[in-house]
């Protein structure tokens, strides 16, 4: 590009200089500027910065000069007063990111202008400036309003203090205080000066967050459904530049926080307050209502090694809900803690299951599925390949150390239309985060399983855990009912990823006559009887009623006439062992030891029990 250079000078030395005019332009650009020095003083007019018809920034002011100072330290040394004014016209973000080629500045709008005034002395200068952008705006932030900044920055009592605000709209979201001291000539004749900048000059600041709105994180986060609060907090600067002190303080008001597929619902009255200090250590503690139920963590984290941070963490839970889907709901209170560096860290604590229940209704007949479908019932398989005792942690979270108490407070509650029943458990875990080796043992209490024709009862059963087995357990369960004359048992045993399954009856059956006595309330060659079988499809029919108009939604009607089904029990075709003649016989439970049965064989004849069971363990 081709540079343009004019000018008109008178030079009288050493008694004046005098440039009337000074201009040098390139391209769109023109510099100008016009300045007389009379021996004594340098007056500065005019100096003019323009890009096309656009004054950009102008220069005026007067500077004491004489042909007696030879260097830098002596001109610092004048007392004559000096008065400088620099002041930059507005210019718009555009035009510096065109200038600068600042790729950063594309997503930004805005004007920013700034000015300075130099007034005192050389030895005792004195300067007040100010900057500002208004009108900012983020091109792909349509929520935020207009951001406004102006600092303001000015010396008294030789020091140079700065202040600063940032506004959003009117609302004052971040302001700036601070000094550090200001004596230029005396760093001017400091040898050391250096070491006096960085080493030994006191800082003093303040910045203050006010009301920063979370709710716009949601954009940046994906995971966040919603969030609604504030973040207030402080910054307190002090020490030298070298060796800097500080300590930030933030805290955070969130009424709503809720998560994007959490099964926890929504987080309530969420408040942090933390802070972080020059030691490098990072003090937090979190409060929650989570469904009902109270969070609270917190602790110090150490960074002062930061590729093996220091932990001495807590939690704590009351009745807080860790776990909720379609099927179970589970609270629990808590008191946790993870103590160590990184690379050996410890968590210890007690975790205890309260309040929580597993529910599921299930169709054991499906009325009204095409027979089709139906046409093969198979089993569900209870074994299936182990698997491996770990979990796929990385390094070095998996060699952490387990030192946990996992017990019910209160017992862990199972309910549905098929089956009722608790757990209670205590259960000692050690080992590591990798491979836990819990020991101890949850019981299965009085539980009862509604099966078509008969109840499944499980007065106790355990499943153990052994730290060799890890989170595999051993299951030792033993359940019995009563189907027709046959009192049946069910044993499930063995670890709980391949258990195996053992039924027997008295009298003694096969066991395919068991599960078929189970499932339908005979056996396999009762129901080659079509009258049998007839009977006890139409007895299903009568419990799958039962169970459909037992719900909220379903026939009064219905549920009356039908509340006795599941004290009915049908017998048709049956063969009496004493006699071998084949039978009919309805009987109703009156009593868990008292029932009515009506009987009438294959010659007609007649008979009505009322009978008192013995029950033998």
């Amino acid at each position: 590009p081709t540079l343009e250079l004019a000018t008109e000078m008178n030079y009288q030395w050493p008694d004046a200089v005098k440039i009337s005019t000074f201009s040098i332009r390139e391209s769109a650009w023109l510099g100008t500027s016009s300045l007389v020095w009379d021996g004594k003083e340098i007056n500065i007019s005019n100096i003019k910065i323009q890009e096309g018809d656009q004054e950009l920034a102008s220069l005026n002011g007067q500077l004491p000069y004489h042909t007696e100072i030879k260097d830098i330290r002596s001109f610092f040394e004048q007392q004559a007063p000096w008065n400088l004014s620099f002041k930059a016209q507005p210019i718009a973000i555009k035009k510096i990111r065109e200038w600068f080629q600042v790729a950063a500045l594309d997503k930004f709008t805005g004007i920013t202008d700034f000015d300075i005034k130099l007034s005192g002395s050389p030895k005792q200068p004195a300067v007040r400036g100010n900057a500002s952008l208004r009108n900012v705006a983020l091109l792909d932030q349509n929520d935020l309003e207009l951001l406004h900044t102006n600092i303001q920055f000015y010396s008294s009592d030789k020091k140079l203090n700065l202040t600063g605000d940032l506004l959003e709209g009117d609302a004052k979201r971040l302001s700036m205080r601070g000094s550090i001291p200001f004596t230029p000539s005396t760093w001017i004749n400091d040898p050391q000066i250096n070491d006096t900048l960085f080493k030994k000059t006191p800082l003093s600041a303040e910045i203050t967050f006010n009301t920063l709105p979370l709710g716009r994180l949601k954009s940046f986060v994906p995971q966040l459904n919603k969030i609604e609060g504030n973040i207030n907090g402080n910054a307190i600067i002090s020490g030298t530049i070298e060796e800097p002190q500080y300590k930030v303080n933030l805290d955070a008001d969130i009424p709503s926080l809720d998560f994007a597929q959490s099964q926890i619902g929504t987080v309530r009255d969420v408040k942090i307050s933390s802070s972080f200090s020059e030691n490098k250590k990072l003090n937090t503690t979190i409060t929650a209502q989570i469904n009902g139920g109270e969070f609270e963590a917190g602790g110090t984290i150490d960074l002062a090694d930061a590729k093996d941070p220091d932990f001495d963490l807590y939690l704590r839970t009351q009745y807080a809900l860790i776990h909720r889907d379609d099927l179970m709901s589970v609270r629990a209170n808590s008191d946790l803690k993870l103590i160590g560096k990184q690379t050996d860290a410890t968590i210890s604590g007690t975790v205890g299951i309260a309040e929580s229940v597993f529910y599921k209704d299930i169709d054991l007949v499906p009325i009204g599925v095409p027979s089709s479908a139906v046409a093969e019932v198979n089993l569900p398989a209870l074994s299936k390949k182990r698997n491996n005792d770990g979990f796929p942690i990385p390094a070095p979270f998996a060699d952490w150390k387990l030192n946990l108490t996992a017990r019910t407070d209160d017992p862990f509650l199972i309910r549905g239309n098929v089956a009722t029943g608790n757990l209670t458990g205590l259960v000692q875990v050690g080992g590591t985060l990798a491979k836990p080796a819990p020991q101890g043992t949850v019981t299965i209490n009085n539980v009862k399983a509604k099966l078509p024709l008969s109840t499944l009862e499980i007065a106790k059963g355990e499943i153990n855990f052994t730290p060799k087995n890890g989170i595999d357990p051993t299951l030792n369960i033993l359940g019995k009912s009563t189907v027709g004359n046959h009192d049946v048992s069910l044993f499930v045993y063995g670890p709980a990823s391949s258990p195996k399954t053992s039924f027997t009856s008295f009298p003694p059956l096969p066991e395919k006559d068991v599960l078929s006595l189970i499932a339908t309330g005979t056996t396999t060659s009762g129901l080659e009887d079509r009258s049998v079988a007839t009977f006890k499809a139409f007895q299903i029919f009568l419990l799958k009623l039962q169970q459909r108009n037992n719900k909220p939604d379903g026939n009064k009607l219905f549920k009356a006439l039908l509340s006795g089904v599941d004290d009915l029990n049908l017998n048709v075709g049956e063969t009496d062992p004493f006699t071998g003649r084949r039978f009919t016989s309805a009987k109703v439970n009156i009593h868990r030891n008292w029932n009515l049965t009506a009987q009438v064989d294959d010659t007609q004849q007649t008979r009505g029990l009322v009978v008192y069971v013995f029950r033998f363990r």
